[in-house]
Order: structure tokens, then C-alpha cells, then sequence
């Protein structure tokens, strides 16, 4: 069974689970962006993998929404001066 994951909150592309032998990550095929154990990563960062693919898919899907929900509060905030 495939894991779902959740579309890049940046770019709405496809994510991939990428890694073995308890070294797991997830990565948008088209922008490159990545999350791993401890930040968000850039295509070319240095980054600590997951575990488990589990892990990864967790905090991949958790990512997503809320970088979504940032999103909107930071234009909020422009809209209302804030």
C-alpha cells in the first residue's frame, strides 16, 4: 500500500518518499523541496532522514497544512496591517 501524501504546500506538485534502510524523506518532484527530522530543506541542504517511511509521510502531510495555515495568517496580517 502506498502511503498518501499530501501535495507541496509551495508549488501544489507531487511528493515522493525517497530513502532506504531506515533513512526516509520526502520530496516534491517538481520544486525540489524537502522535509526531514528536524527543518524544511532545500533541494541542495544537508538534512537528518526519518526512521520509518511512516515518520516521514507524518511529518511531510503535517508540513503541508501548516504552511498552509501560515500562509493565510501572514496575508491577513498584510491585508489588516497588522
Amino acid at each position: 500500500m502506498r502511503e498518501q501524501l499530501k501535495p507541496c504546500p509551495f508549488c501544489k506538485g507531487v511528493a515522493d518518499i525517497k530513502g532506504d534502510n531506515g533513512k526516509y524523506y520526502v520530496q516534491c518532484r517538481r520544486c525540489g523541496v524537502s522535509v526531514d527530522d528536524e527543518r524544511l530543506s532545500d533541494a541542495t541542504g544537508s538534512f537528518e532522514p526519518f526512521a520509518t517511511k511512516g515518520e516521514a509521510v507524518n511529518a511531510w502531510n503535517n508540513f503541508a497544512e501548516q504552511e498552509v495555515a501560515d500562509a493565510i495568517a501572514a496575508w491577513n496580517r498584510r491585508v489588516n496591517n497588522d
